[in-house]
C-alpha cells in the first residue's frame, strides 16, 4: 500500500516517540513532536492538527489497515506500546516509500550541519532510527488483507470538504479514489472486505462521512445511528 510522505514521517516520529522509556507523551506532545518535524520537511505553513494525529494513532492500532501496533493510553494521558519490543521500523514496505523516506534523509542531512538546524537534526534522528543504525533502511509493512475471507466491495461515501482534506493526505485505505468534487464537499470510493474494523473508522468521522454504497452498509449504517438517537432521546 502506497502512502504519502508526510503520513509516513509522522507514523515514524510518533513510533520513535512511543517507544521512549524516559519520556511520556500526550496528545499535545505527538502534536507538537510531528508538526515540528513536518515544518523542517514541508515549511513553516504546514503543521500537524489534533484530528490528524488521532486518525494517525488510530490507523496505527488498526490490524486491517494500518500496523495493528500495541498502542494502549497510561493514566488516561499517556500513549505507549503495551509490547516494548514492538518497531514499527522492522517492518518491510513498499520499495516506493523505503525511497521516499530515504530521500526525505538524505535532504535533511544536508541541512543539519548548519547553524541554528536543531530541530532538522532532531528530525533527522528520528526518521534515521539512528538508535539502531543510522545507515539502516527504514521499512514499514501493511498487514495483508488477503487474510480476511471476506470479498472486497466497492464502498462509494460522501464527506465534508475539511474532511475530504484530511483523507486526500491520510487515505482511508489504499485503493481510495475521489469519485467527485464540489465546493461543499466530495465522493470518494475504496474497496474493501466490510469488517467490523472498516466500519469502525468510518463511524469515526460521524456525520461527516455519509455513505452512499453499497446499500447493505448504508442500511447498517441509517440503523446504528437511528438507534443512538433513540437511546439520547429516552435520556
Amino acid at each position: 500500500m502506497k502512502i504519502n510522505r508526510s503520513a509516513l514521517i509522522r507514523f515514524i516520529a510518533i513510533d520513535k516517540a512511543l517507544r521512549e522509556e524516559e519520556k511520556n507523551y500526550s496528545l499535545e506532545d505527538l502534536i507538537a513532536l510531528c508538526s515540528e518535524i513536518i515544518k523542517d520537511i514541508e515549511g513553516p505553513d504546514k503543521g500537524v492538527s489534533k484530528r490528524t494525529t488521532q486518525l494517525d494513532l488510530q490507523y496505527m492500532r488498526s490490524s486491517e489497515l494500518g500496523f495493528n501496533a500495541p498502542i494502549v493510553v497510561k493514566d488516561r494521558k499517556y500513549y505507549k506500546y503495551s509490547d516494548p519490543d514492538y518497531r514499527l521500523t522492522d517492518i518491510p514496505i513498499a520499495d516506493q516509500d523505503q525511497t521516499l523516506l530515504t530521500e526525505t534523509i538524505k535532504t535533511l542531512e544536508q541541512y543539519r550541519a548548519f547553524k541554528g538546524s536543531e530541530s532538522i537534526s532532531l528530525a533527522h534522528k528520528i526518521l534515521s532510527s539512528s538508535d539502531d543504525n543510522a545507515s539502516k533502511d527504514v521499512f514499514i509493512k501493511f498487514p495483508e488483507e488477503s487474510k480476511s475471507k471476506k470479498k472486497k466491495k466497492k464502498v462509494i461515501f460522501s464527506c465534508s470538504k475539511k474532511v475530504a482534506n484530511i483523507i486526500q493526505k491520510s487515505p482511508i485505505h489504499s485503493s481510495q479514489i475521489r469519485e467527485s468534487k464540489s465546493s461543499k464537499s466530495s465522493v470518494f470510493s475504496i474497496e474493501v472486505p466490510l469488517t467490523q474494523a472498516i466500519e469502525n473508522t468510518l463511524l469515526n468521522y460521524g456525520a461527516d462521512i455519509v455513505i452512499k454504497k453499497p446499500k447493505k452498509l448504508k442500511q447498517k449504517m441509517e440503523n446504528f445511528y437511528a438507534q443512538a438517537y433513540i437511546a439520547y432521546k429516552k435520556k
